[in-house]
């Protein structure tokens, strides 16, 4: 079932995913792939989380750590107050390491954790992701250089522009139709051409999965200059993207999110 959120509805706690303070924050990621190689900063979400939610580095309260999925014997110990992150752009052997232990982070969101994932994945690391996110989501691999916001009253994309323009702007379309396994989706942007979702997010069992095909990390650094047509901000789509990437991180850990744009 999707929901849309109009200006004037109002919505049950059973109809909505619900959030909750998150402890640590685990951010699965390689240093020198995908965005690394193309020049960006491989602390860009960290950066976000010392710099906007005052959090520092580390394995406890109120921190976050960096792990890997190319080492021998992953860490895959984690708890139900900890948010997971999958950064963008990961190389084949992170995906393929990713599946062989899917068991691990389905029964993760299924008894109440949290996923963010950054699905955008065919990038300078190569990686192609071909298996499923929790709750057996997947995305069909396709780039689109604009991407439509379908839904201008949720936090994460309060007074952004009606579209947003990238090179490129999202690196897939998910696939949601006939799942019967998510319940609660809210579908947030979605590609102008194939018009499937591009950000969106759904409770799988007693957790929940927050997910976008757009490289958020790679406009952090290098977004488009050009401010959006017949906006009302002076901010580019850069911006935006940045503000889109903080405003998802406050969100999925239960934090005020501000309408502000600028």
């Amino acid at each position: 079932m999707a929901i849309t959120i109009s200006s004037t509805g109002t919505y049950s706690a059973q109809e909505l995913v619900l959030t909750k303070v998150i402890n640590l924050v685990v951010i699965f990621r390689e240093d020198e792939s995908g965005w690394a190689i193309s020049g960006v900063a491989t602390t860009v979400i960290g950066d976000i989380l010392i710099n906007n939610l005052g959090m520092s580095e580390g394995p406890g309260i109120n921190q976050f750590e960096y792990r890997s999925l190319r080492v021998a014997n992953p860490n895959l110990q984690f708890t139900f107050g900890d948010l997971l992150i999958i950064e963008g752009d990961q190389p084949q052997d992170f995906y393929d390491t990713y599946t062989a232990n899917k068991n691990t982070f389905d029964s993760f969101v299924n008894n109440g954790g949290v996923i963010f994932w950054v699905a955008a994945d065919n990038g300078w690391a190569s990686g192609d992701f071909t298996s499923t996110l929790p709750g057996s989501v997947t995305w069909r691999d396709s780039y689109e250089s604009y991407n439509d916001i379908v839904n201008l009253n949720h936090p994460i994309t309060k007074n952004f522009p009606s579209q947003m323009l990238g090179n490129y702007a999202s690196h897939g379309g998910f696939l949601v139709d006939n799942n019967n396994l998510i319940t609660n989706l809210f579908i947030y942007v979605q590609e102008e051409t194939g018009l499937l979702p591009t950000f969106i997010e759904y409770r799988y069992g007693l957790g929940r999965v927050l997910a976008t095909t757009a490289p958020l990390e790679w406009y952090v650094s290098n977004g488009p200059a050009d401010i959006p047509p017949n906006y009302p901000y002076n901010i580019s789509y850069k911006d935006l993207f940045v503000l889109m990437l903080t405003r998802a991180l406050r969100y999925i850990m239960g934090l005020n999110v501000s309408p502000n744009i600028m």
